[in-house]
């Protein structure tokens, strides 16, 4: 389950997942999770990092940062207020 604590960051593993099941994923996870609590997202899948920034913008949720790692990228990602209620 995924923690209601604004001060605890979640992270989403979805490396080896090709899209759109990563985006897929985090959109569930931000579900469950209130405004402004943060979730990392990780992805080696390059269609992910292409579409990423789009979608979070469409669902009202704030892209903080993205970082190229040695096996992929690391969104981190703030709940926009849809998160609360779980639309989109």
């Amino acid at each position: 389950m995924v923690s209601r604590f604004l001060d605890q960051r979640i992270t989403l593993d979805c490396t080896g997942l090709r899209c759109p099941l990563p985006i897929l994923r985090f959109r569930k996870a931000m579900q469950t999770i209130v405004a402004g609590q943060q979730i990392a997202l990780l992805s080696d899948d390059p269609n992910t990092h292409r579409d990423f920034a789009d979608f979070c913008a469409a669902a009202g949720h704030r892209l903080l940062d993205v970082t190229e790692e040695k096996t992929g990228w690391r969104f981190l990602v703030e709940a926009g207020c849809a998160a609360e209620t779980g639309e989109e």
